[in-house]
């Protein structure tokens, strides 16, 4: 037998930084007391399918199962610009899932059937170890510590988020401000927040938030956006593709074009959809959002701030919403989604 090669790890490990998601039961030794191991074990496999399954749809990794737990990383293999946003969305989201599945079962539970999601991000190293017979993709760190912790804190069916992972998100975000919590094995006390939801219209922020510097280096790619708005507000319609590598600045260079629209040409209305990987099993997800930019005032921006109360947008409401619906918001894009679905 060769013992080098039963002791030597599968691949090299490298630091990154993730964000964390423990999610597990709530209550699960008390629930399982009262049914039949068969019937508990097919309720926790529907359970641990939901959650797989969102976590997936998020671009995350479900790295280790545990009993009826799920720890799970956003940013490891594969990293996105949006990881602490994509976890905090993958736990909401879970948190309904699994309530809707406690709903289905509550005859056969006795009880309601949760999950507690703790989230975290912060430095790891990540890789896989362990020798070639037996070895897992993992994380070690503080974080990963951290957020099994703050599973623990979280009341049943809430998300309980670190402030190293808020500070990225706090415009998107109603959360309540739970103070400082005396974590298990740790000296310092660590300041938490439990998110009860997604704030309406709001969009990620870039930058240092309160820092505003001059864009350099695109004067010629900003002139030549202004050239083609010119010649869109004249009437003749174009269409302008801003490409690049991530980071470059390309978000950038669409604010300072719309900075300057909304000064010089108040008037204009901006449109913005956005694509998203984890919004491609909604259908017509892109034109929902265009629909909603210019109706939601969280999202009409300092050009537009009234726009959804003016007479031409209540109309267009009342053409896109079912026939005699109330023409608020959410109603009627999701007719229009539902419509989509239809042509589709």
């Amino acid at each position: 037998m060769n013992v080098e090669a039963e002791r030597s790890p599968t691949a090299t490990s490298e630091r990154r930084q993730i964000t964390v998601l423990f999610a597990d039961i709530a209550n699960s030794t008390a629930i399982a007391e009262h049914m039949d191991p068969e019937d508990w074990t097919s309720i926790v496999g529907e359970a641990f399918g939901l959650m797989n399954r969102t976590i997936e749809r998020y671009d995350g990794t479900v790295a280790r199962l545990m009993g009826d737990g799920v720890l799970a990383f956003f940013g490891a293999p594969v990293a996105h610009e949006d990881d602490p946003e994509r976890a905090v969305r993958c736990g909401l989201e879970m948190v309904r899932a699994i309530d809707d599945l406690g709903t289905k079962h509550r005859a056969q539970t006795g009880a309601d059937l949760r999950v507690r999601v703790g989230i975290n991000t912060g430095p790891v190293v990540v890789g896989v170890v362990g020798t070639e017979k037996a070895h897992e993709y993992t994380a070690m760190g503080d974080a990963v510590n951290i957020a099994a912790r703050m599973q623990a804190h979280a009341a049943p069916g809430s998300v309980l988020i670190t402030a190293a992972t808020h500070r990225f998100l706090a415009p998107l975000l109603d959360a309540r401000d739970v103070g400082l919590l005396e974590l298990k094995g740790k000296t310092d006390a660590v300041q938490a927040f439990a998110v009860t939801g997604l704030k309406s219209g709001a969009v990620s922020a870039r930058g240092l938030g309160g820092i505003r510097a001059p864009m350099i280096g695109r004067d010629d790619e900003l002139a030549r956006l202004r050239e083609l708005f010119a010649v869109a507000r004249a009437g003749q319609g174009r269409v302008a593709s801003v490409l690049g590598e991530p980071g470059i600045g390309k978000t950038r260079l669409l604010g300072e074009l719309r900075s300057e629209v909304a000064r010089t040409d108040p008037k204009t209305r901006w449109l913005e959809g956005r694509c998203l990987s984890y919004g491609q099993a909604l259908p017509y997800h892109l034109v929902v959002d265009l629909v909603r930019s210019p109706l939601d005032p969280a999202r009409a921006g300092h050009a537009s701030a009234a726009l959804g109360a003016r007479p031409r947008d209540r109309q267009t409401l009342r053409r896109v919403a079912p026939h005699g619906a109330p023409c608020d918001l959410d109603r009627c894009t999701g007719g229009a989604r539902a419509r989509g679905s239809a042509l589709g």
